[in-house]
């Protein structure tokens, strides 16, 4: 479940109380002091053993977290966790797109080559990878890829055996397919077999996209 579903879900007062007081870096002992109440009825409060709160016990927690009081009187069926600072951040900063710079051949996988254009990519798809984008790679297999289309290519992965792979043999990039077995590795390309020694393998291809017109 991401942080946006719980923001939307109804929550128990306990569960909703431990989300809020973590949400706002507070320990147990720290929000029993700010809202003047004791810790052990936080912890009780927070293991479910209270399934309410008197308006004054609301308003003092209230008070200690620096939120409206109506979030804890609410009936369960009515209760929404109203966002901390840190989750909004969080949200803002996953929706910003990434920016993928795509070049045109003859390069070399961005080496002192400018993009001819950026793609952009929902923060969470390009997590965790160093991703370019590859256009008008000549000699592509076919049917899974055309001359023209642009490939997305992560410098970073390291291709299992049937990986699409981005390619040069020194003097233009090529798509190929990675082979191995127990006692040997190769690529395969429209022009047949290419033994890995003669070639550089750039990256993993991780997307495909194809112009219709």
């Amino acid at each position: 479940m991401n942080d946006m579903e719980k923001n939307t879900e109804f929550q128990p007062i306990g569960s909703l109380l431990k989300r809020l007081r973590e949400g706002k870096g507070l320990s147990q002992r720290k929000l029993a002091r700010l809202a003047n109440i004791d810790r052990g009825y936080i912890c009780q409060l927070e293991a479910g053993r209270q399934s309410s709160v008197s308006l004054k016990t609301a308003h003092a927690l209230a008070r200690g977290l620096g939120i409206s009081p109506e979030v804890f009187l609410k009936p369960e069926n009515e209760r929404v966790a109203p966002r901390t600072p840190d989750e909004i951040l969080r949200e803002l900063m996953v929706s910003q797109p990434v920016a993928i710079p795509v070049y045109d051949q003859p390069f070399s996988l961005g080496a002192g080559a400018e993009p001819t254009e950026y793609a952009y990519w929902a923060k969470p798809k390009a997590a965790k990878k160093n991703i370019i984008g590859v256009k008008g790679i000549g000699d592509c297999l076919s049917p899974k890829v055309n001359d023209g289309d642009t490939l997305f290519v992560d410098t970073d992965a390291s291709p299992v055996n049937g990986s699409l792979v981005a390619c040069s043999n020194g003097e233009k990039l090529h798509v190929a397919v990675y082979r191995e077995s127990e006692t040997e590795k190769w690529l395969e390309t429209n022009q047949g077999r290419a033994e890995l020694d003669n070639c550089h393998v750039y990256g993993v291809v991780v997307e495909i996209n194809r112009k219709i017109r």
